[in-house]
């Protein structure tokens, strides 16, 4: 019996031990993801100014800030950041500001300022885009939400701060934030952001967790073309590339809606003019992560995508970089925007290239080619691919 007791005692202080170790092991990483966010996200931080658009950036962008108190603001712009051609005073007050700049000239640098109570709240440029064809390049990140702590969005700002005036806009291909839902996570991306804002406007693809809260999203980015349903998607032209920007955020099929997969079609079938047309959407069709082929896009749209000739479809989602080819079309998922990294990647056959990596993807479209390089924070190149123009 004593034998017995003096066993039990053992087995009971080994168990109390590895519990007290695991206890020791876990609290830690447990603690940081409780307490880290209160870190970054504690407060409203500074934020200026974005341009962005959703039709016709030949002639026509909007110009955004968010105060955290109702307010008017002053908006200057013109061509020359000396002497202001336009001067506009807000209607009403609001925190988050809106003003539509129309009848601008095609491929026209314009700077702007935006002045809040009397002082200057921020300012920046923006170019638009040519009536013609000329060679230009933008740059895409996807993911940048704030997942595992801070992430690393704020490393990839400081990349595009220092090439910002090298693009003509910025493409972000969704889960901009983690939670849609959660302001903070907005606050925390807009002043990360502003790093580049002032040069680069900000061409917005939403994503599953932006989806968390479409009102809010559409509060920010304010897509006056296409609201039905709950859905954000918008398209234009820019020199000889059409690009394409539909709701896929979860490629579910509550967003197979008539009103879209209709859109979708109609836009591509208005585009066949142009020598490239690009499809940027969050939910890949294909995927060498966690989700693999997504059969409600693989019925649904990709025939849509193959029938009206598209070049390439851009992704997020999934975090790494990967690109391939489904038939005809090249694919790209570039989750490498600030999110924690993606485990156990299973190459499907598709795909070219996999890696798992803090990076940035540009585009260089000339008259008859477009190249995808896409680098490392360092500037090392990870991957490059060109797609020529059909005789």
């Amino acid at each position: 019996m004593r034998e017995v007791n003096k066993n039990s005692r053992s087995l009971a202080k080994t168990i109390a031990l590895k519990g007290a170790l695991i206890f020791l092991i876990i609290m830690p990483i447990v603690s940081f993801f409780i307490i880290s966010p209160y870190f970054y996200l504690h407060d409203s931080p500074e934020k200026k100014p974005w341009v962005s658009w959703f039709n016709d950036p030949h002639e026509r962008v909007y110009i955004s800030w968010e105060t955290e108190e109702e307010t008017k603001g002053v908006l200057k712009y013109g061509t020359d950041k000396d002497d202001w051609d336009v001067e506009i005073t807000e209607n009403k007050s609001s925190k988050i500001h809106h003003l539509s700049l129309t009848g601008l000239d095609p491929d026209t640098k314009y700077y702007y300022s935006v002045e809040v109570e009397g002082e200057e709240f921020g300012a920046g440029m923006f170019r638009t885009a040519p009536s013609g064809f000329k060679e230009f390049t933008w740059v895409m990140i996807s993911d940048t939400q704030q997942n595992l702590g801070p992430g690393h969005h704020y490393r990839v700002a400081r990349v595009l701060e220092q090439k910002a005036e090298d693009y003509s806009f910025i493409a972000n291909v969704g889960d901009i934030v983690e939670q849609g839902a959660d302001k903070r996570y907005y606050d925390n991306f807009f002043q990360i952001a502003s790093h580049y804002f002032d040069k680069l406007p900000f061409v917005p693809v939403i994503g599953n967790h932006d989806d968390r809260s479409v009102d809010q999203f559409t509060e920010y980015f304010i897509n006056q073309v296409n609201t039905s349903q709950d859905h954000f998607y918008y398209s234009f032209n820019w020199s000889n590339v059409h690009f394409c920007i539909p709701h896929f955020a979860h490629g579910s099929e509550s967003e197979m809606t008539d009103v879209q997969l209709n859109w979708l079609e109609n836009d591509l079938a208005r585009a066949q003019d142009k020598t490239f047309i690009v499809v940027m959407f969050h939910c890949p069709v294909i995927g060498a992560s966690f989700f693999g082929e997504n059969e409600v896009l693989m019925k649904n749209v990709k025939p849509i995508l193959e029938d009206y000739g598209v070049d390439a479809i851009i992704h997020g989602h999934e975090h790494h970089y990967e690109r391939g080819h489904l038939g005809d079309i090249m694919y790209m998922i570039l989750g490498g925007g600030g999110g924690a990294f993606d485990v156990g990647l299973r190459p499907l056959p598709e795909t070219e290239i996999l890696t798992a990596s803090p990076c940035y993807t540009e585009v260089e479209a000339k008259k008859g080619t477009l190249t995808f390089s896409t680098f490392t924070l360092e500037g090392s190149l990870i991957d490059e691919y060109t797609i020529e123009a059909e005789d």
